[in-house]
């Protein structure tokens, strides 16, 4: 007697078989689990979508994020003249006290520029007296000419009395007194327009004159600072005016340094602010006194600080922070947000450095969440 070996393979397409029916081919059954196995991979990839696009909108909502960078006074450290740097002290990104030497400078050429500049102040200060004796001559041709057309007029003035005399005494008729007061009319309009001129002239004398002592005066001051300036020492050393960073420190030995020219900027971290650039919607959801997570450059733990104040709508970010083209005046809009450095220890403030770019972060947590955030990341949400 044999026995049939229960379960396996057999027993499966049996049983397959059984529920597809007595007349359905195994090349059906076969396809149909395809399908059936397809439509739950589909369905599991919907899913697997559906999570990631609902926990990215979930991390957009509660992440608001920016960019910002630090601010702060700053003094600039410049020679006098044209010099060639020969010996440099200070170290960039370090402290410095105030009086602390910050580089050796030698002037090489004094004379070029002084002397243009002093010749250029010379001739305008004789440029200005030329214009003073223009005026002058000017103004006393005007009054000879004024004088000229007073003694007409009384020339003028006597014929017409004689003729006005005679006409009343019906000496000479209507005619001849007509042309004489005509005529004296005339030299008193001709007198009364010189005068006019002769008093402009007097005028543009006297603004001429004026000028010429105010202008006078204040290159005459230009040159003897001038003068003083020649006589600083070949050799001069530039010293920090302040306590502070040193940044921007573009020069070395044997270079050349124009006048007003910054070779070094003290940066006071004392005053230092960052400053942060939202969008005015996401701004709507700051308010001064909330609290972010801020890395920066030189801190290995992210700080923590609150917002100090909110400023007024901007159409544009500073060119540091500007990549793209739609980050540009005529596409957007921002809104700076200013959190203070002041309050931080010494020993943080020193390592603050002026232009850093600083990554801002506030997160918004439901209640229901946060249990779940320090679970994972083993430390409570940041205070906001």
């Amino acid at each position: 007697m044999r026995f049939r070996r229960s379960g396996g393979r057999g027993t499966d397409a049996g049983v397959e078989r059984g529920q597809a029916g007595a007349g359905t081919p195994p090349g059906l059954v076969a396809t149909r689990r395809r399908r059936r196995g397809m439509a739950i991979r589909r369905i599991l990839a919907l899913l697997v979508v559906a999570l990631l696009v609902a926990a990215f909108l979930f991390i957009e909502q509660v992440w608001v994020r920016a960019e910002g960078l630090v601010r702060g006074p700053t003094a600039v450290v410049e020679p006098v003249n044209k010099a060639r740097v020969t010996e440099i002290y200070a170290t960039c990104n370090r402290p410095v006290r105030a009086g602390d030497p910050l580089v050796k400078l030698e002037n090489e050429t004094k004379g070029v520029a002084f002397d243009d500049t002093v010749r250029q102040l010379q001739s305008r200060k004789i440029e200005l007296a030329g214009n003073v004796r223009l005026a002058a001559e000017e103004a006393a041709q005007a009054r000879a000419a004024h004088n000229g057309t007073l003694t007409v007029l009384a020339e003028k003035a006597t014929l017409f009395n004689i003729h006005d005399r005679l006409f009343k005494e019906g000496v000479i008729p209507r005619t001849e007194w007509d042309l004489a007061r005509i005529s004296y009319k005339e030299a008193e309009a001709n007198a009364l327009t010189a005068e006019a001129g002769w008093r402009t002239r007097q005028s543009a004398y006297d603004r001429a004159e004026k000028q010429l002592l105010s202008d006078a005066r204040a290159i005459d001051q230009q040159l003897d600072q001038m003068r003083r300036s020649e006589e600083i020492q070949k050799s001069q050393i530039l010293r920090a005016p302040n306590d502070g960073i040193v940044t921007q420190c573009g020069y070395l030995p044997g270079a050349v340094v124009d006048a007003g020219i910054a070779v070094f900027t003290i940066f006071d971290p004392r005053e230092a602010f960052l400053e942060a650039y939202f969008e005015p919607a996401t701004a709507e959801r700051l308010k001064p006194g909330m609290k972010a997570e801020i890395r920066m450059p030189g801190f290995a733990r992210p700080l923590v600080l609150p917002i100090s104040s909110i400023d007024t709508v901007i159409t544009k970010r500073p060119e540091e922070l500007t990549r793209y083209f739609w980050q540009r005046e005529q596409w957007t809009q921002y809104q700076p947000v200013r959190f203070d450095l002041r309050g931080l220890p010494a020993e943080q403030l020193n390592r603050v450095q002026y232009g850093a770019h600083g990554a801002i972060s506030f997160l918004f947590l439901p209640p229901w969440a946060e249990p779940w955030y320090q679970q994972i990341f083993g430390r409570p949400p940041p205070p906001r």
